[in-house]
């Protein structure tokens, strides 16, 4: 159980910063797999994720953050969302899971960055910037854009069909 004035997140890396997301909205880590790609996507959309049947746009995170576009095969996909999936976003490395405590973070005023970043947390390695998930949920569905009846198509296709 979490205590009043801390937060368990997930942190990770993008470029040379540590991020983190509230564990709260993380379903899984997962390698990173083949992803299927759409011709004429906004280069935020890496592609989509086949999560269980179910395919989810995947979010490219260094591109959210500024930095030059890089894949490794041991880039990570954190699956978001609760109680059911909605979203991937790709990062360089997942660190783990920690508990902080809110009193040494510093929010991030409204206007001064994206609202993406919430707020900044002391971390032993350095600052680690904490996402807000639910802006992060709104950037995929406008990356999807029109791809929503296609990916809605998909989801439901019956695999047998195929071939």
């Amino acid at each position: 159980m979490q205590s009043t004035g801390a937060l368990t997140m997930v942190h990770f890396r993008l470029g040379s910063q540590q991020y983190g997301l509230p564990i709260v909205a993380v379903r899984e880590v997962v390698r990173l797999p083949a992803l299927v790609t759409l011709a004429g996507a906004v280069p935020l959309l890496c592609g989509l994720l086949n999560y269980h049947g179910a395919y989810l746009p995947v979010v490219h995170g260094r591109i959210l953050v500024g930095e030059p576009v890089q894949y490794e095969l041991t880039n990570q996909i954190i699956i978001i969302g609760s109680p059911q999936p909605e979203l991937g976003l790709l990062v360089d490395q997942v660190d783990g899971v920690e508990t902080f405590s809110t009193e040494i973070g510093t929010p991030i005023q409204y206007g001064v960055a994206d609202p993406l970043f919430e707020s900044m947390l002391k971390h032993a390695r350095g600052n680690l910037i904490l996402l807000n998930h639910k802006t992060l949920q709104t950037y995929a569905a406008a990356a999807q854009g029109s791809y929503g009846a296609s990916l809605a198509e998909i989801s439901s296709a019956d695999p047998a069909d195929a071939g």
